[in-house]
């Protein structure tokens, strides 16, 4: 049975309870059909007033029911059906395929892109990073430039999709809201007095009713494309109660809840996300966000903010499911905006971890030392390099990278294998040392 069907058979059963039921939204095959009164209601019933908007929505195999009357919120589709007169196939659930041909013509035009290389309507985006690396001010950058339609960080183009980006934060009080985003508004270039009209913002801290799953709900009593663009800040904030953020089944499902909300919303989502604690920052990029490895597989994009050596820096990596792969790219801080640095991100970081390897050369010896000693040297030495503590199997493979790239040299023909510095590689060091530290000098005044 098609959703068509299945849609006439409702209305049908409806007029027999004396109940107008119409269909009031449509995007290919799927459906709401929208309900004069509840079902469920008895005569008499005061409080089923006109407000609980009672609906029907057929959407990508599933069929669900909605009703505002807090008795109703719950209810099965199957025991509305019932109340209905109305047989449902597969228990409320059905399935629509296609052959080739309408699969060509019922999807042939492409969801609009809303940021050039990122995001599509209807997707779901992650943007993770570490605790207090600003992404906050990061997300509220792509709203209002979203809202204008303008080039974010300078980089990557987005296009306003005629309706506003509705900004849900989680964290932050209000007025610190409308300072940053004031402050924002008058730094970005091209934003304009009309713009501020197409950004909405909601302070959901302290707001507790209003987790994920009543969100999205939420979002399914409003008309489509209300928002064009869902931000919420941040996800760990607004988890369902009992969410366990470490179970890919309950990853699974919120994702699974986010994507339903987006496809029937007809919006994007960005979902603002936090690395777990104690995972390696040389982890993969899809492994940084916390919990199970679902929230990322999930997302259409997963964007992932890490720090860098340099201050006030970050490196900002990407993979995304419908675009070319993303090359990481160097942002800086300069307050109240993230600004595109120009430059190889991988080049320069692997440069800084060289020399400094280079460095405790130096530092520790003139004459060639054994290699094994050494890379015992560096798992045991601060982490005032790299930020945080080497392991074995780290340090070996950037002695190996540095002897590769001809930063230090090896001596195979004797045993034990010894490195040491050249002349020319000690001038070398120096000067990728000098510049990182003439870089740190200028940033600090």
């Amino acid at each position: 049975m098609n959703y068509e069907t299945l849609a006439a058979r409702i209305i049908e059963a409806a007029a027999a309870k004396n109940i107008d039921a119409k269909v009031t939204q449509q995007v290919g095959v799927d459906r709401v059909i929208s309900l004069s009164r509840c079902p469920c209601e008895t005569y008499g019933d005061s409080d089923h007033c006109e407000l609980s908007q009672p609906s029907i929505t057929l959407l990508g195999g599933q069929i669900t029911y909605t009703c505002g009357h807090p008795r109703c919120s719950h209810r099965p589709i199957e025991e509305v059906a019932d109340k209905l007169g109305v047989t449902l196939p597969f228990r409320g659930k059905t399935l629509t395929v296609f052959d080739i041909d309408e699969l060509a013509e019922v999807f042939k035009e492409d969801r609009p892109t809303y940021i050039e290389g990122l995001l599509r309507r209807e997707d779901v985006m992650n943007v993770v990073g570490p605790s207090k690396a600003r992404k906050t001010l990061f997300a509220t950058q792509l709203a209002l430039t979203l809202a204008m339609g303008g080039k974010f960080l300078g980089k990557y183009q987005t296009y306003y999709p005629g309706a506003p980006v509705l900004y849900l934060d989680y964290e932050l009080c209000g007025d610190s809201i409308r300072r940053r985003v004031l402050q924002q508004c008058d730094a970005l270039e091209g934003f304009e007095k009309q713009h501020r009209k197409r950004v909405k913002f909601a302070k959901m801290r302290g707001k507790q009713h209003m987790k994920l799953d009543e969100l999205c709900k939420w979002l399914a009593s409003l008309p489509p494309k209300t928002y064009s663009v869902i931000v919420v800040d941040a996800l760990y904030k607004c988890y369902p109660d009992g969410m366990d953020e470490n179970s890919n089944s309950h990853m699974t499902t919120l994702y699974n809840m986010l994507a339903i909300a987006a496809d029937v919303h007809q919006a994007a989502i960005i979902v603002i996300h936090h690395f777990s604690k104690g995972k390696p920052l040389n982890s993969r990029i899809a492994d940084l966000g916390a919990g199970a490895g679902s929230q990322s597989r999930s997302a259409d994009a997963h964007v992932v903010l890490k720090e860098h050596s340099r201050k006030d820096t970050i490196e900002m990596h990407g993979i995304v499911r419908d675009f070319a792969p993303l090359n990481p790219i160097l942002l800086q801080c300069d307050w109240p905006l993230w600004v595109y640095l120009p430059g190889d991100v991988d080049a320069e970081s692997i440069n800084i971890e060289l020399a400094a390897i280079a460095n405790d050369l130096v530092a520790t010896a003139d004459e060639p030392q054994p290699k094994a000693k050494f890379v015992t040297l560096q798992t045991n030495r601060k982490d005032e390099y790299f930020g945080e503590p080497l392991s074995s199997r780290r340090a070996k493979a950037l002695i190996e990278k540095a002897i590769a790239e001809k930063w230090i040299t090896e001596d195979t023909k004797h045993r034990p294998h010894t490195v040491w510095l050249t002349p020319e590689q000690r001038a070398k060091v120096n000067q990728t040392l000098l510049n990182v530290a003439n870089t740190l000098i200028a940033e600090a005044a």
